[in-house]
């Protein structure tokens, strides 16, 4: 189960979300990436702040992937 602090808006905070990052990879860029999002994004429910975890996820994958 999810703590409480995490449904009021701090998700992004809490490191069951964290992205397993190569060792090359700076972290602070990909916490800029992921609050960039979620602040355009504006989630308003837990659901749609795992959904906008999930896309900064998948967003740092495919930048990755990128030559």
């Amino acid at each position: 189960m999810i703590a409480r602090h995490v449904r009021k808006g701090h998700i992004n905070e809490a490191s069951f979300f964290d992205m397993p990052l190569i060792l090359t990879e700076p972290r602070q860029d990909f916490v800029l990436l992921r609050d960039q999002l979620i602040r355009e994004i504006s989630p308003g429910g837990i659901l749609e702040e795992i959904f906008a975890a999930e896309l900064a996820a998948h967003t740092w994958e495919i930048c990755r992937l990128q030559p």
